[in-house]
């Protein structure tokens, strides 16, 4: 700890102690990364569609839910992770795999948001970047029902993030 003696002791006042925490800048490149992350989330999780959704969305439901094969590719990945996803204790099988969808989303902000911090060194300019992909209406519409674009572009962050370490 550290006083300001000369100045506290002229006035008559005793001295507050200073105290300085030394917080590195990985560690808060790690908590800004998170609080992004989780600020889309709680969005995504906030506007989650409660139930199955029309087109594929009710298709990847019923195949995630029965580790079914869905159309053309099948999703094998997607299905398989979506299966993890039906065994939470929260809602019913359709709202768990949407639920996938938004977890998957939400952890690829994050990852954009670290790429931006490694490219610019600019809390403020990854954050705005990170959210305005988050919040972007394809993205955040995808995010909450269940589609293979979350997981998609999860994949895509975090193979251009490893690129770039490389």
């Amino acid at each position: 700890m550290q006083f300001d003696a000369p100045r506290s002791r002229s006035l008559g006042v005793t001295p507050w102690p200073r105290v300085r925490l030394a917080v590195g800048g990985r560690a808060l490149s790690l908590v800004a990364t998170s609080a992004v992350g989780a600020f889309a989330f709680a969005m995504y999780a906030a506007t989650l569609a409660p139930t199955v959704m029309w087109y594929d969305m009710g298709e990847f439901v019923t195949t995630a839910a029965t580790l079914g094969i869905a159309h053309n590719t099948g999703y094998p990945l997607l299905m398989l992770i979506g299966k993890a996803f039906t065994f939470l204790p929260v809602g019913d099988t359709a709202y768990r795999v949407n639920l996938m969808s938004a977890v998957f989303t939400a952890l690829a902000v994050a990852v954009v948001f670290g790429i931006i911090h490694d490219l610019t060194e600019d809390a403020i300019a990854a954050a705005v970047g990170a959210l305005t992909l988050a919040f972007g209406s394809t993205v955040w519409a995808n995010a909450t029902w269940a589609t293979s674009y979350g997981l998609n572009l999860f994949f895509t962050a975090l193979v251009t993030r490893l690129m770039l370490a490389w």
